[in-house]
């Protein structure tokens, strides 16, 4: 297996004013099962698509041997219409019997092979899309959030699938999934990218107790910073009101000898304590401060918000769930759970009017209208 090797690495967008990525060096091995973990914005598919080549650095350099594989994969304009088979054959390097082989280690029927790709659910075109990744004859895989359209047996399957492979790096805000996963994580934090030898969970731990220390080095910094901006203000007023004596005094030659010594005095305070609040401040750092989440919303005022009956959803001649029955009342919040290809996302579809016609079944009601 090969490494990766990361030297000084800065990369920017045009309309940051800071770079995303600043002077990262770094190198991991290619065997290991590396959870890329961060806030969103903070540049982890960015390092991806550096490693891919497909964005150069302003200064720096990546160092490798291997060939890089993406998930997900770029495909076709018209990848709905195309059958899965068709699909595969226009973006993967790799014989067919190659990805046969992973999509049934996934737990897709091969039968889905001459399916419209459009008419799978999220969750299966992932799989699809993980089987043709891991088939190219060489390459080490970049996984981009692979379980965002994962049901809880889906997760734990492709868990089960990603451990038997040789190498790759993850992307996940999936903490369980990581640990299942990955035995190595690189953490791309406020002030700085850290390394460490485990998974997610290793790395959560020692995150919250430097947080921990650091809060509280923070409260006890922030406290000091107080104290010596109001110092220094009020030796500022001080000297402003020694200068007006100055002017109004008869004595104006001791009054200045003596306001004199005591503003160089005071200026020589000033610049201590404003480095001393600079330095200070300098050092409040890594902690992540999470902004509360708003949501402007109009209330809705009537008791009931939709009524169901009988509701389901056929696509390629298949009904894909039994008629389902609901009411749902102001407040309420109802889960749909189900396995991948049931037809979650394709009720909410037919709920919202996205649907043809003909491939719903049932009513549904609501105050603002009905089908």
């Amino acid at each position: 297996m090969g490494t990766i090797q990361i030297q000084n690495l800065t990369f920017g967008y045009p309309d940051q004013e800071t770079p995303l990525l600043s002077d990262l060096s770094v190198a991991f091995d290619a065997s290991w099962h590396l959870g890329l973990v961060g806030r969103n914005g903070r540049g982890k598919t960015t390092l991806l698509h550096l490693l891919m080549g497909d964005l150069q650095p302003s200064q720096g350099t990546i160092t490798t041997d291997l060939a890089f594989h993406y998930f997900p994969q770029p495909l076709p304009a018209q990848a709905d219409t195309m059958t899965v088979n068709a699909v595969l054959l226009a973006i993967s390097a790799a014989e067919p019997w190659q990805w046969q082989v992973e999509m049934q280690d996934l737990g897709l029927p091969l039968t889905i092979l001459d399916q419209p790709f459009g008419t799978l659910s999220g969750g299966e075109q992932t799989k699809v899309l993980l089987a043709e990744l891991f088939s190219a004859p060489a390459g080490f895989a970049l996984i981009d959030e692979p379980t965002n359209h994962l049901d809880t047996q889906g997760r734990a399957q492709t868990a089960r699938y990603l451990r038997q492979k040789q190498g790759f790096i993850v992307v996940s805000h999936d903490p369980g999934f990581l640990n299942d996963t990955t035995d190595h994580t690189l953490a791309i934090e406020k002030k700085q990218v850290a390394l460490y030898q485990g998974s997610y969970g290793v790395w959560h731990r020692e995150k919250t107790a430097a947080d921990e220390r650091e809060a509280a080095e923070q409260g006890q910094l922030k406290k000091e910073i107080k104290r010596l901006t109001v110092a220094e203000r009020q030796r500022e007023s001080w000297s402003n009101k020694t200068e007006a004596k100055v002017s109004a005094s008869a004595d104006r030659g001791f009054v200045s000898h003596r306001a004199a010594k005591m503003m160089r005095k005071a200026k020589n305070l000033e610049r201590r304590n404003t480095t001393a609040i600079a330095d200070k401040e300098a050092l409040l750092k890594n902690v992540d401060e999470v902004e509360p989440l708003t949501v402007p919303y109009t209330p809705w005022r009537e008791p009931v918000v939709l009524r169901a009956n009988a509701v389901t959803v056929r696509l390629a001649e298949r009904q894909l769930f039994q008629p389902v029955s609901f009411t749902l009342n102001r407040g309420d919040r109802l889960q749909i759970q189900g396995p991948n290809g049931i037809g979650k996302s394709s009720l909410i579809h037919a709920l919202l009017g996205q649907l043809p016609t003909s491939a719903v079944q049932g009513c549904f009601k609501s105050p603002k209208g009905s089908a």
